[in-house]
């Protein structure tokens, strides 16, 4: 044998997400997992995979939808896991190699077809405590579906007890559906670049008992009140406010507030009492005289 012959190359298995949420694991020809010698002689020593399913999910919330799906053909231990973790990170950058063309329709059909097979493979006992999703309206004639199918994906959230929830849309706004906003878990949202129609904020104070953090960047809100018996947060970084009249901020319990380049009119400041009577602490704390 020739010792100066270049050695075997060793060919990488890839399994798309796709693939994964089929059940598909890598397999030979006869259909039977492949499994090399070294992996059958380490299999013993998966110290990972012996941890408890509490802390693997916790490993795995800090990745990607797809790269979550993906874990399943680690081990049989990994196989199912991804169907009950409790953060999703869908984004729909995630399947296009480039920022450019995630913004093709093929591209963004096929993140569609992604969260609706994601969601419906889940778990259906299992909670998802967190949803972060970045999603993207390219085309404005398209508004309408876009929307419902981002609402419907927001709805899906919602019912499996989500406590937080994080939308960001860019290109054109998210027309939200306030009407999916009923739940005795939610606590804080984060949206940007959504159009919040008249009635959202009336809903989240019915709806929603245990909101109390809201940050909104960048939204257009049809509301001419905000008003909240539990919000102690409130961020709105340059936010569109109705034209036609003045807004009013109306929420005894918050204790932050921050209005960051507002557009239109100013919200006048209604009830905060709460607010206040921070700012006055805040205020005889820093005048009071230090004694020795």
């Amino acid at each position: 044998m020739d010792r100066t012959s270049a050695p075997p190359v060793r060919r990488n298995t890839y399994v798309s997400s796709s693939a994964a949420m089929n059940g598909g694991c890598p397999r030979g020809k006869r259909g039977r997992v492949r499994a090399s010698p070294h992996a059958t002689a380490t299999a013993g020593l998966d110290f990972l995979s012996a941890l408890p399913e509490g802390i693997l999910h916790h490993i795995m919330s800090f990745l990607n939808a797809c790269q979550v799906i993906q874990t399943c053909v680690l081990s049989w231990r990994w196989h199912d896991l991804w169907r009950s973790v409790p953060r999703i990170n869908a984004n729909y950058g995630e399947l296009s190699m480039s920022p450019i063309a995630a913004f093709t329709p093929d591209n963004e059909a096929a993140f569609k077809r992604f969260v609706n097979r994601l969601l419906e493979r889940r778990d259906p006992a299992a909670v998802i405590h967190t949803f972060n999703l970045r999603y993207t309206i390219s085309n404005p004639n398209n508004r309408d579906n876009d929307s419902a199918d981002a609402n419907r994906w927001i709805s899906h959230a919602l019912q499996n007890q989500a406590s937080f929830l994080k939308i960001i849309v860019d290109a054109h706004e998210l027309h939200l559906d306030h009407t999916v906003f009923t739940s005795c878990y939610l606590g804080r949202i984060t949206l940007k670049n959504v159009f919040l129609d008249q009635g959202f904020f009336e809903q989240l104070e019915i709806g929603c008992p245990l909101l109390q953090d809201l940050l909104l960047y960048d939204c257009i809100i049809g509301d001419d009140e905000i008003s909240s018996e539990t919000l102690n947060v409130l961020t709105m970084y340059g936010c569109q406010f109705p034209t036609l009249q003045e807004s009013c901020i109306s929420a005894p319990n918050l204790t932050s507030l921050i209005m960051h380049q507002p557009e239109n009119f100013v919200p006048v400041l209604d009830d905060v009492a709460s607010l206040f009577w921070k700012m006055l602490q805040l205020l005889l704390k820093t005048c009071t005289p230090t004694t020795t």
